[in-house]
């Protein structure tokens, strides 16, 4: 069961008493939930692994907005807790450039998660940078909804002031492949789920989005 709540651990009170009725009807459950890392401590993974959390997603983000010792610490607790971490990422956030995109894929690196997404920044209609940008530089947003899609043929993430938006494109996709193609990460998963799980992950990163914006205009070379 997934639990779609950005905000399932804030609440640490609703979460132990939730956990204390699943421990009682005795359920065999395998949740899935997210958390923001500020709001994870001991106590409350020690909850969600009663409840019968098993993985646990979490936004890393970028390096610009979160410590490495905490997120370090963090995915050591969960990992304590008998949990698993999805850590999500962002490329190309306002102030990103390339320096500080490479230290949050260095992160990513070093936490070593059992998995994980790297995503694009985009300006997703209704939120307060769509508005802005559709006020200032609506030239910046995707023509088609289909831009919009992270693993699309037409995805046009939001440049910045640092990037364009096939840079950060490009370093999105590199990033995929160079994490689950990682050494380090591929034995880590044999350790914990076996060489059928490890078969699956090499397989995934045989497969090459094709991007609109990563081609050129001759030749249909990706750049």
């Amino acid at each position: 069961i997934r639990i779609h709540d950005n905000l399932f651990t804030h609440d640490t009170a609703k979460l132990e008493s939730l956990a204390d009725q699943i421990e009682e009807r005795i359920y065999n459950l395998n949740l899935s939930v997210y958390a923001r890392i500020d709001t994870l401590n001991e106590k409350t993974l020690f909850s969600m692994a009663r409840a019968g959390v098993k993985w646990i997603g979490i936004g890393i983000e970028s390096v610009r907005n979160i410590k490495n010792r905490k997120a370090i610490e963090t995915i050591k607790m969960i990992q304590g807790c008998g949990m698993y971490t999805c850590a999500n990422y962002m490329f190309g956030l306002p102030e990103d450039n390339f320096q500080s995109m490479q230290e949050t894929m260095a992160l990513a690196l070093e936490l070593n998660t059992e998995f994980a997404n790297f995503y694009s920044c985009m300006a997703y209609p209704g939120s307060p940078l769509y508005n802005k940008i559709a006020m200032e530089e609506s030239s910046r947003l995707p023509l088609t909804w289909e831009g919009y899609s992270q693993h699309g043929y037409e995805t046009y993430p939001l440049s910045n002031n640092n990037l364009l938006a096939k840079e950060i494109l490009a370093f999105r996709d590199k990033a995929f492949h160079t994490y689950f193609s990682n050494e380090k990460y591929l034995n880590m998963i044999d350790n914990k789920f076996g060489q059928k799980v490890v078969k699956h992950i090499r397989d995934i990163t045989k497969i090459k989005l094709e991007r609109r914006l990563l081609l050129e205009e001759k030749g249909n070379c990706i750049i």
